[in-house]
């Protein structure tokens, strides 16, 4: 079985109508919907920026990611992802969606390059 996270910039430019990658995100998440054997893995701190960036309810942000395996942020993660923060130069948040692919060994997708490219020190990581 493959796991991926999709980084906060793929919900968004997936709920974002304006977004210029909208039609291409969409387009991506159908063609991930037709494959078997996919585990999406959600750390909790994507969740709290897509609910920052586009402001819906507790409802409507929980529906977004139904399906989804959600990764709470337990002192257990954090002692495993203080080591890989070393090893990476990003803002926290960035550092920790890549220290959960590391941990989860899952392929991480990303419409932010800067992440991307951080990211393949680590782990796989690609744009849709």
């Amino acid at each position: 079985m493959k796991t991926i996270i999709l980084d906060s910039s793929i919900y968004i430019s997936s709920l974002n109508s304006t977004d210029v990658l909208n039609k291409k995100t969409k387009e991506f998440l159908s063609s991930l919907e037709k494959e078997s054997n996919i585990k999406i893995v959600v750390p909790v701190i994507i969740i709290l920026e897509v609910a920052n960036i586009l402001q819906k309810s507790p409802q409507e942000i929980s529906a977004i990611f139904i399906g989804g395996d959600v990764v709470e942020l337990n002192f257990d993660i954090v002692k495993k992802l203080i080591p890989i923060f070393r090893l990476i130069k990003l803002k926290t948040s960035d550092a920790v969606i890549i220290g959960c692919a590391k941990i989860f060994q899952a392929e991480l997708i990303s419409w932010d390059k800067k992440l991307v490219k951080e990211a393949k020190k680590l782990v796989k990581a690609y744009t849709p």
